[in-house]
This record gives C-alpha cells, structure tokens and sequence, in this order.
C-alpha cells in the first residue's frame, strides 16, 4: 500500500465532501474560499518522521544538571531512584504544574502499609479467576486455592462479580469489593461468598471518590450492609426462557454429552474437517423416541404454567410441536458461531462447551 496515495485520495474525497456544501452567491468570495481549497487550507501536508538509531546518552538527572531538561524531568522519570519516605505527597508536573502549598499531606494509614506492612506479604500470590481464563487453567487455580496458604496454594483469587467458581469456598475467610455493589441483594451475594459454615469474615468495599453511588454509601454503610433486598421476580411466560428449558428436556432425554468441548461433538479430525456434527451425534440427536419423551415431559412442564402461558401472545397449542420439530436444527445452527473461526483457521481451543451451553437458545 502507498500511504502517499492513499492520503491524497482520503483528501480528494474530504475536499468534495466539502465543497458539497458550499454555495456561494457573491463570485469573487467564492473564487477567494475556491482558491484557499486548492492550496490545503483544510488539509495540511503530511508530517514524515523518521525513526533514527539512537545511542546511549547521559542519565536523566545529569540532563537536568546541565540544564538541558526541565527540572521536573527528574522527579517524572524516577527509574532507580529513591522513591522516598512518603512524608511528601507525590506531585504530577504534568496534570498540576503548579505545585499546592496548602494541599492535604500524605496518609498516614498508606504511609505506615507500604512501608511496613506491605513488607510480610511478599509471599502472598494472587490470580484471576474469570470466563476470560482458559477452562484448564482455571482449573489449576481452583486446585491451588483449596491449598490456601499450604505449600503450592494460592491465597487470593480476582474475581468478576458473579464469581464464577465451580471451587470449594468453605474456608474462605476475606472479600474484598472494589467497589460498592449496585444494590444490597448484590452485596449481599458477593459478601455472603466468605464466612460459610458458621465461620467468622471480613468483607470490605473500596468506595471511590470519583463514583458518586460508593461516596452515598460510604456515607450511609447502613443502607447497603443492611438494606431491603427485593425478591427475585421470574416471568414464567417468558418466550426464550421457555424455549430454553424444553430444548435441556430434550437434550437430556437424548442421552447426548458435549463432552469436554464441542470437538468431542464436531468432526474436527481430518486435514480438512467437515465441522458437521458427528455421525453418533447426528444419530442420538434425531432420535425419534428421545423426542416423544422430550414432548411428554416438556407438556407436563407446560402444563403447570397453563395460566401464565393463556396470556402470552407467542404461545400457541402447536408451538411445543414447532420447538421439537426444528430442536436439531437449532442444535445445530448454534454450532456456527465455533464453525466460523475455524474456517478462518483459528484454533479450535477455549472452554467451547461452556460457551456452546450459554447460546443454545
């Protein structure tokens, strides 16, 4: 690609686009604004840099003895120096050039942390523990948890909010939030995480300043801690929820396992893989009997609703038979968001079943 020619092209078409606009009755201002068009006035040369070798030079602090940067060059670029006792607070040249002489000290509590405290945590380890890490790994992560603080076991896990943790939490003694849940029924679900089985816990939150939702309830802890959790409401006419549950009666009935991850389900083997649905797959999943059980199971399901269901404007009596009938298709259909990155040749790696179980509708 020529980038000289794409620019000029990229201005050609800004310069249409602009003139696009331009109606002009007076002759000789159009012909001053034309003629200030033409010479780029809207759209500058390009800036070359090149990029030299460069050689070693002095350090930072003997540029600025020499007078050669800024004084507040030393005290931005601190590689290797001193980062003192904290009884100065630390001044940003760039976002406040001006130093405050009646500005708040340094906190005495963060002072004494990182200088003391901080001191005998150094063996403490801590890991992510989210949808984003790889299954197998979280899987050695939860086994290290268990340990706690044995030898090979990890302390501290990072977690999202709903933690999604298929480990042993028994023990778990300490939750930190780092920010103040939305409502008190999700305080109440992450701070419950510790403390189980009759055992004591600490629960802290981190209340930032700049968010005003954790400086009300820093203000007011009680309203949080202790607040009125609304209890949860379920739409049993809910379409896709519905849907959902009939197509896990159905799947059950098939006896069909996803196995470890959907190359257990799709042919993924050969030099050029199909990425069809396995013969054994194909064949449980279209069995005729399984559906019948499905359809007898699913009408007893349907049946205890009947009334949330008279009101729903999508359901109809056929509309069990219509979900059953097109069932494999949509297995097979939400196969297709995995099919896709391997025809473009990714690698068929990740945590596929869970990803497979969350979007079969």
């Amino acid at each position: 690609m020529d980038v000289f020619e794409l620019r000029n092209r990229l201005v050609e078409d800004y310069g249409s686009y602009v003139r696009s606009f331009i109606r002009i009755k007076d002759t000789r201002i159009e012909e001053e604004v034309k003629e200030s068009l033409d010479e780029g006035l809207l759209w500058p040369d390009p800036l070359i840099q090149l990029n030299p070798s460069f050689e070693t030079g002095d350090r930072i602090d003997d540029l600025v003895d020499e007078g050669i940067l800024h004084e507040e060059c030393d005290t931005i670029f601190r590689a290797g120096k001193d980062r003192g006792d904290g009884t100065e607070p630390f001044h940003d040249p760039i976002r406040t050039p001006d130093r405050s002489t009646s500005g708040k000290g340094t906190n005495p509590f963060f002072v004494e942390f990182y200088a003391d405290t901080a001191a005998g945590m150094q063996d403490l380890e801590a890991r992510e523990h989210t949808a984003q890490v790889p299954y197998e790994v979280r899987e050695e992560r939860e086994q290290r948890f268990r340990k706690g603080s044995c030898e090979g076991g990890l302390q501290i896990l990072y977690c999202s909010p709903t933690m999604e943790l298929g480990v042993d939490i028994s023990e778990l003694n300490a939750v930190n939030l780092r920010n103040v849940p939305p409502t008190p029924a999700n305080y109440a679900q992450r701070s419950g995480r510790a403390g189980r089985s009759g055992q004591p816990a600490l629960v802290f939150a981190y209340c930032s300043i700049g968010s005003s939702h954790d400086q009300y309830f820093f203000k007011r802890p009680e309203r949080m801690v202790a607040g009125a959790v609304s209890p949860p409401r379920l739409d049993l006419a809910n379409e896709d929820l519905v849907r959902a549950h009939v197509q896990a009666v159905w799947l059950t009935e098939t006896g069909q396992s996803l196995g470890r991850s959907l190359k257990d389900v799709l042919d993924v083997d050969s030099e050029e893989p199909s990425l069809e649905l396995r013969d054994w797959v194909h064949q449980s999943l279209a069995d005729a009997g399984a559906r019948r059980r499905a359809h007898q199971r699913a009408g007893r399901v349907l049946a205890s609703v009947e009334e949330e269901l008279r009101d729903a404007p999508w359901y109809t009596e056929g509309w069990l038979d219509e979900v059953l009938d097109g069932v494999e298709r949509a297995f097979n259909a939400s196969c297709d968001r995995w099919r896709t990155p391997l025809q473009g040749g990714a690698s068929p790696a990740g945590d596929a079943e869970q990803d497979h179980r969350r979007r079969f509708p």
